[in-house]
């Protein structure tokens, strides 16, 4: 939530903004990719 107030020639103005975090399907493919070849890599290793 974000709010913000500021004088202008004597009056106020009130600005509010809902602001909710939706990811992107790429980032949460670029995420599980990420995760997937971590996986590997450690099972590789062993």
């Amino acid at each position: 939530r974000i709010e913000g107030v500021s004088g202008l020639a004597g009056g106020e103005i009130d600005a509010v903004a809902d602001v909710s975090a939706v990811p992107e399907p790429a980032t949460l493919l670029a995420l599980g990719a990420g995760l997937l070849a971590l996986a590997r890599r450690r099972r590789n290793q062993r």
